[in-house]
């Protein structure tokens, strides 16, 4: 009998020049190049290199079950750069600098490459902002959006934060990004009502929940991540491996040991 796997994932290589460099895989699973992501979903994912003194790299690639995705980041070296300071009205909007997750406005980013650079805002209740900003050398400039506000909205949005992080995400059994190191996985325009939710990390338990999302609201789900996958032994008889339900079991008093590499049993 040849077993399949339940769940069949690729990897993903990824080399730059110059090197070494900080890459991530949607946004999380910090390394350095040249290395490889394994165990990730099929689908697009996105990656990104960044190295001080250099412009950041970022490329969505596609990753196919059971092959190697490869990835080569061409760095430009930032000849001037400035600074950047956005703010927003209503504050606490999440902000996005070429297409790169930021944080929470206001806030400034540094060490940003002189020149044009896109801009946009998400609120949930309010209507998505962009524009561009241009940055000068050695100056900050700062750059201040008023929201609009949405009448009567008739959605909401989920944030997700899972510990530790790079947990993919799955919203009704479809995968819709990984949990970034240090900030949460925002998801914009969902529909009103209960949602399952699911995260999954490889040597983790699934860590799976239900999300009621209410119109104009943000419903925040954040889960710490139980180490999975232990041996079970009960009595001396191998069992299989946790998660998992052992029936038949005669009554009277067993010894059920777990054991997993690097931890104690």
């Amino acid at each position: 009998m040849t077993l399949q796997p339940e769940t069949q994932t690729g990897s993903v290589y990824v080399s730059s020049s110059p090197s070494p460099a900080t890459a991530t895989i949607d946004g999380s699973d910090a390394k350095q190049t040249t290395c490889s992501f394994s165990n990730v979903v099929p689908g697009y994912h996105t990656v990104q290199v960044y190295l001080p003194g250099y412009q950041a790299y970022s490329a969505s690639i596609k990753v196919t079950a059971g092959a190697m995705a490869s990835v080569y980041a061409s760095l430009s070296p930032v000849q001037t750069w400035g600074s950047l300071r956005v703010t927003s009205s209503p504050s606490g909007a999440s902000l996005y600098v070429d297409g790169i997750y930021r944080g929470e406005a206001p806030m400034t980013i540094s060490d940003l490459a002189t020149g044009s650079h896109t801009v946009r805002l998400r609120l949930t209740g309010y209507q998505e902002w962009s524009g561009s900003a241009t940055v000068a050398s050695g100056t900050t400039t700062v750059y201040s959006a008023a929201l609009t506000q949405v009448q009567s909205p008739n959605y909401g949005a989920i944030t997700v934060h899972s510990e530790p992080p790079g947990a993919s995400v799955y919203l009704n059994g479809n995968l819709v990004g990984k949990t970034p190191v240090g900030s949460t996985l925002d998801l914009f325009s969902i529909a009103p009502g209960a949602h399952t939710l699911l995260m999954k990390l490889p040597g983790y338990q699934d860590y799976s929940t239900t999300v009621n999302v209410a119109s104009g609201d943000i419903a925040r789900v954040g889960g710490s991540l139980i180490p999975g996958g232990a041996d079970i032994l009960l009595g001396n008889v191998f069992m299989r491996i946790t998660p998992l339900t052992v029936t038949g079991v005669a009554t009277g008093e067993h010894t059920v040991t777990l054991r997993m590499t690097g931890y104690a049993p």
